[in-house]
């Protein structure tokens, strides 16, 4: 009888510790799944736009710029450079100033945004689709920024 009662017992304790080990993970899953949750403002939404190639060597990236600051790098593109500006989504935007030539796939650049031209001569901008379509007029070399809706948009050709 001590033998029988001293199994169960045994198989009591086991199940009283499986018990409190699923309830202590529990605990420490149940706020990381409520942190993963959307949350329904406009944080959780946020992105990062990205383009590739891009010659960190020659060519600048700023990123989580307010309006203003957006408003000036544009503003204020350099010469020989295009510059960019897309949303991230979540009231901020990032500004590329672009030198070489060369065909860039685009990711993250969703909805408005805007783009100056200030190369030198006839360097124009085209703006492509998904199959490289040629969208729009090209973007003259006249320093004048223009709105443009980047959801089309999948690459772009400096010069």
């Amino acid at each position: 009888m001590g033998d029988v009662l001293h199994r169960s017992r045994g198989k009591a304790l086991t199940l009283v510790a499986a018990f409190a080990a699923l309830l202590s993970v529990s605990a420490l899953a149940a706020p990381a799944a409520r942190a993963a949750e959307p949350r329904g403002d406009v944080a959780a939404a946020a992105w990062t736009p990205s383009l590739v190639p891009f010659y960190g060597e020659v060519e600048q990236v700023y990123r989580n710029l307010n309006g203003s600051q957006r408003q000036f790098y544009l503003q204020y593109c350099p010469n020989g450079r295009v510059c960019l500006a897309v949303g991230e989504g979540d009231g901020q935007h990032t500004v590329y100033r672009l030198y070489r030539c060369t065909e860039r796939g685009l990711t993250n650049f969703i909805d408005a945004g805007a783009i100056v031209n200030n190369q030198v001569g006839d360097a124009h901008v085209r703006l492509l689709g998904k199959n490289h379509e040629l969208l729009g007029v090209p973007v003259p070399a006249d320093d004048v920024k223009r709105e443009v809706n980047w959801g089309p948009i999948w690459y772009i050709d400096v010069c």
